[in-house]
């Protein structure tokens, strides 16, 4: 499924997806029952005589989607299958992707799309400039990314500096937290874009590990440079002496230029560790 759609003009929308059940030889009950069965697992059963022109952008996207899973091969390839439809679509079409699966067909899905990728997906290839920076389960990308830019691509991450308390020889650095020191894994590795010198101690961290510090003095301190709500909770920037901001979710918003900290929380003090 190319990310144009490239749905053939001239052909009513049932004829585009029986197109490649044609061109295998199916015969002409086959085409239709699956045609129409894909057809209404989008959503467009009703505009099956319709040309694609008669039809929106989004109508358009999932004819070929419909289209690609039509066709009887083992393994499909699809761009950006979503970008074109709102949100109860999206799940609609998640859901059928996860049913072609669960049928054991392979599925190629390629997308820009954070929460795609980790609902949909059993293994995630992480591509950056072209680049390949990591493989893994989303669990595995999410929760142990290798770098700071292999965090980003799956969600909202930030560098944290760990204490030099403990012996810089160690493989253990720390995080002082309202709790004490929190004793964390370190790495020397260098994150691309961001410099970090041989003898830095840091963490890649989720914004989710994090809580405003009850007292407002413990953790890691700044100013709140903005808070954006996202229906359920706030989703809070805040610029320390750190080269880049840091970030935390809040049930309550927090008045910009406000000064905070951020803690650690206590379930979560394992979850920042970085591999070699």
């Amino acid at each position: 499924m190319p990310q144009e759609w490239e749905l053939f003009p001239h052909l009513t929308i049932l004829e585009n997806v029986t197109f490649g059940l044609w061109a295998s030889g199916a015969t002409r009950a086959v085409q239709y029952a699956r045609a129409k069965s894909l057809l209404s697992a989008v959503g467009l059963l009703d505009r099956e005589e319709a040309l694609p022109r008669e039809l929106s952008g989004g109508q358009q996207q999932r004819v070929a989607l419909a289209r690609a899973l039509a066709a009887p091969n083992a393994f499909v390839v699809l761009d950006e299958p979503f970008s074109s439809v709102d949100n109860d679509t999206r799940r609609l079409l998640r859901d059928l992707l996860s049913e072609e699966s669960r049928s054991g067909r392979g599925i190629l899905l390629i997308t820009h799309d954070r929460a795609d990728a980790l609902a949909l997906s059993s293994m995630i290839h992480c591509l950056a400039n072209g680049r390949l920076v990591m493989s893994g389960s989303p669990n595995e990308v999410y929760s142990k990314p290798i770098s700071l830019e292999a965090a980003l691509l799956t969600g909202p991450a930030f560098l944290i500096p760990l204490s030099s308390e403990l012996n810089s020889a160690s493989n253990v650095g720390a995080l002082e937290t309202s709790d004490g020191l929190k004793r964390l894994p370190k790495s020397t590795s260098t994150i691309t874009g961001t410099s970090v010198g041989s003898n830095d101690s840091f963490a890649i961290a989720r914004p989710e590990w994090f809580r405003l510090s009850e007292d407002g003095i413990s953790g890691l301190h700044g100013n709140v440079i903005s808070s954006d709500y996202l229906g359920r909770e706030y989703l809070i920037t805040i610029k320390g002496t750190l080269s880049a901001p840091f970030l935390v979710y809040s049930e309550r918003s927090v008045p910009l230029g406000e000064t905070v900290s951020i803690t650690l929380k206590n379930e979560s003090e394992h979850s920042m560790i970085v591999p070699h």
